[in-house]
């Protein structure tokens, strides 16, 4: 089986995902910047495979040559020779969401259902890296790691593909629904929403999510700044929110592909969740950084910083309901804040990896599902 393509493909992905991790591991704020730096200084911030090499070997020495030249071809997709900081920024991004067996990994990875019988019966053999449950549809959007198009199935059994957005030039990081003005049902499950993906070649797009219709298209795209990591739409003003890879906080109107505000320097380094306060005028957002902050939604600026997690956020909740945040990531434990209280009111013990995702269940006031890398759901 190993001399299969898919046997080869496996072997790589585990290469890949290995180094990636290993990388990883070896990151904090501090060696960031320098690299950053060192990036702007020798290349103007894009550099060859030789200064890649060169740059690399002198932060991570413990890396081989072979090791950096294989992982500077995996990440320059197009092909063309050069890498720029956002774009190795990315790749991490999108590969820090891959799964892999080994259970030292303490970076985020897609649930792995571990029934015998798998609801999710996809003819692709790459692994889940994101969901997105639309509750207004009855419908998930399934991203997968290394694959250009974005599924959609019937959430009562996740057997039925309803469409697929399909005609990226990189790879789909995380999506977000965002519901027309008058929501209606048009001859098909599917209302005529839009739903608005973050893509690792620096563009958003939006796609017009059309009744009756199999393979969607495009409605529009235009380029952004960085790699956007997470995306929140906020009804009450009718405006996307989107964190980067740079720390940075954008609001974006996106009838018209125009930013509306920005927060520069919200966090110091990847905003890695947002969540919308539904009803308070604000959002909330947790970064690789472990910091999370309130915003209000109005002028962008920073309302309250909420103390507690000790390493970096991956995911955030809110409930309306009981006026409560949610927030997970490499602690294991989930945090419970008030939006009025800087201090944490409750963890959620349990998990022995990090939490990688934190919902309400849906038609429930009352309940919390979580899940961590390891595949756990409590």
């Amino acid at each position: 089986a190993a001399s299969t393509p898919r046997g080869r493909r496996a072997r790589q992905n585990e290469f890949s995902q290995g180094l990636v991790t290993a990388i990883l591991c070896e990151f904090d704020r501090k060696l960031m910047a320098r690299m950053r730096r060192e990036f702007d200084r020798v290349g103007e911030g894009e550099v060859d495979l030789d200064q890649f090499v060169s740059i690399m070997q002198h932060f991570l020495p413990n890396f081989k040559e072979q090791e950096l030249r294989e992982l500077f071809l995996e990440i320059d997709v197009n092909g063309d020779g050069t890498m720029e900081w956002d774009e190795l920024i990315s790749f991490f991004v999108e590969k820090s969401t891959v799964y892999a067996e080994n259970k030292q990994n303490t970076f985020p990875v897609p649930f792995k259902h571990a029934a015998e019988n798998d609801l999710l019966c996809l003819d692709e053999d790459t692994e889940v890296h994101k969901l997105l449950y639309i509750d207004q549809l009855d419908t998930v959007a399934v991203l997968r790691s290394h694959s250009r198009a974005i599924r959609l199935y019937d959430a009562r059994d996740m057997t039925s593909e309803l469409g697929r957005l399909a005609g990226y030039k990189g790879l789909p990081i995380c999506a977000e629904y965002i519901p027309s003005l008058s929501e209606t049902q048009v001859g098909s499950r599917l209302q005529p929403g839009r739903l608005v993906t973050s893509c690792s070649n620096l563009t958003l797009c939006a796609w017009q999510l059309a009744p009756g219709e199999n393979q969607f298209n495009a409605q529009s795209c235009w380029p952004v700044p960085h790699a956007q990591a997470s995306l929140c739409w906020v009804e009450e003003s009718r405006l996307l929110f989107s964190g980067s890879v740079a720390g940075i906080i954008h609001a974006w109107n996106v009838d018209t592909r125009s930013e509306r505000a920005c927060i520069m320097n919200a966090h110091d380094g990847i905003a890695s969740a947002l969540t919308n306060l539904h009803g308070l005028e604000c959002i909330v957002s947790g970064g690789m950084d472990s910091e999370v902050y309130i915003w209000d939604t109005h002028v962008c600026s920073k309302r309250q910083r909420l103390c507690g997690h000790r390493s970096g956020v991956y995911t955030l909740e809110y409930n309306d309901v009981h006026k409560l945040i949610f927030s997970g990531g490499i602690d294991h434990d989930g945090l419970v804040w008030s939006p009025f209280s800087p201090s944490v009111i409750f963890k959620l013990h349990g998990h022995k990896d990090s939490l990688t995702e934190i919902h309400n269940v849906p038609g429930s006031e009352h309940q919390l599902l979580t899940g961590d890398a390891s595949g756990v759901l409590k």
